[in-house]
């Protein structure tokens, strides 16, 4: 179940490091995102590019901490993926 939707600004990798002449959306749900990466999975985040959309399951968000590979949050490797249209992280 949705639990609350954020908008912000996109976020770029220049000063002043924000557009606000896009929006993207933020979902945050009450269990674990369903998410289709070639074949649909349960996650704890994932991101679509064309509707420029997160989606973020809560417990994950407060309860996991950082990953160990990349250093992010959830909620940083998913603004990761949007800032570079991309679906990996260098």
């Amino acid at each position: 179940m949705l639990l609350e939707t954020w908008i912000i600004c996109s976020l770029i990798y220049a000063a002043p490091y924000y557009d606000c002449s896009e929006h993207w959306k933020i979902e945050i749900y009450d269990e674990p995102v369903l998410c289709n990466i070639g074949q649909d999975i349960l996650a704890a985040g994932c991101t679509n590019f064309e509707t420029k959309t997160i989606r973020l399951y809560d417990y994950a968000v407060y309860n996991y901490g950082r990953d160990p590979k990349d250093g992010f949050t959830v909620l940083e490797h998913e603004l990761e993926h949007m800032k570079c249209m991309c679906d990996f992280h260098s």
